[in-house]
């Protein structure tokens, strides 16, 4: 049976296999889990636990309601955080040390257009989308990129 949170789990186990692949090859981590309860008063008072402050790098917060917290707490710190669940560029606010592991919508639209340029031979381009915000965004990312190319969209009919 799995659990609610069988997600987090997992991701952790994945984690202590690579904390002890690279042990075998010479190269000491040292990992720590904390949780938070989903809350934000768990998220503060994890934060005001004086060895966090001396971590290389912070995994998470995985659910919103904590980013704002650990944001600033990144940012102050000047720790490197990683967000390994979304793609939301939301997440990382104007934070430079925080990153996506997954490519955001933006990204992906963008990577889209470049590719798509260097790889077609007709240069005519119609972008088709829905109303769905992730298909919006990633849309306007590939029509912002500048292209050589003609660019016609289709957006949700109205």
């Amino acid at each position: 049976m799995k659990k609610r949170n069988q997600f987090v789990l997992d991701m952790y186990e994945g984690m202590k296999m690579a904390v002890d692949t690279l042990n075998a090859q010479g190269i000491h981590l040292d990992l720590y889990a904390y949780d938070t309860d989903r809350t934000a008063e768990g998220t503060r008072s994890l934060l005001d636990m004086e060895e966090l402050k001396s971590s290389d790098l912070l995994v998470g917060p995985l659910f919103q309601e904590q980013s704002k917290l650990v944001l600033e707490f990144s940012e102050k710190n000047k720790i490197n955080m990683i967000n390994p669940i979304t793609n939301n560029s939301e997440f990382l606010g104007k934070n430079p040390f925080a990153l996506l592991y997954q490519p955001s919508q933006e990204t992906l639209g963008i990577r889209s257009a470049e590719m798509v340029a260097a790889r077609a031979k007709n240069k005519n381009c119609i972008v088709y989308f829905s109303e769905s915000p992730r298909d919006s965004v990633k849309a306007f990312s590939f029509m912002k990129k500048p292209l050589n190319w003609e660019l016609r969209s289709s957006g949700p009919k109205r």
